[in-house]
């Protein structure tokens, strides 16, 4: 009785894994995350943007390295959300962002999706209290090439289900929605 007690519960425990991100509901609009850029010539960065992401990630962003920040935001009646993830070329050797599955790093030849944090920060409209929830497997796709075609089949979207508060995001690889960074949110 007790082993099927135990493979019980290793299979109740896989069917919520798996069931962790649910699909979203198929009327959402869907926008492309802003990336922000510091330290990478080929990109003028808005300074505005910047801003927003050293408000977030403060001294993750080191002024020597080349860092990457993802920014989007929703709103509900009550609170604004700013969605931002980074990658930097520290966090990939302190060991914050799992290197690509998709390709070894070291090669621009395609784009390629580490593992790094997302932080949903949160400010009510009323009390300007702030939450931060951080998520720690977000799929940060890195494209090196900035050209409009490369950006158009290459790049992270979110949308946001007003009536269960939820975030939803998929990366864009190849022009294809690549489902094994399907992830999802709720901010309230």
């Amino acid at each position: 009785m007790k082993k099927i007690s135990i493979l019980f519960t290793a299979v109740i425990s896989v069917m919520a894994a798996s069931a962790a991100v649910a699909a979203p509901p198929k009327n959402l609009s869907w926008k492309t995350m802003q990336e922000v850029t510091f330290n990478f010539n080929p990109v003028k960065a808005d300074p505005k943007q910047q801003a927003v992401a050293k408000s977030i990630w403060g001294k993750k962003i080191h002024q020597q390295d080349t860092a990457f920040v993802l920014l989007g935001q929703v709103e509900t009646a009550d609170s604004s959300y700013i969605l931002s993830s980074l990658s930097s070329s520290r966090m990939d050797s302190d060991g914050e962002c799992e290197p690509p599955p998709n390709g070894d790093g070291t090669s621009y030849a395609q784009p390629l999706h580490s593992t790094c944090p997302l932080k949903v920060v949160g400010k009510n409209k009323k009390t300007g209290k702030v939450s931060v929830k951080k998520i720690s497997e977000f799929c940060y796709l890195n494209n090196p090439d900035v050209t409009a075609e490369s950006l158009k089949n290459n790049h992270t979207e979110y949308a946001f289900d007003e009536k269960s508060k939820t975030v939803y995001f998929r990366t864009i690889m190849y022009g294809k929605h690549y489902a094994p960074c399907d992830r999802s949110v709720r901010v309230e």
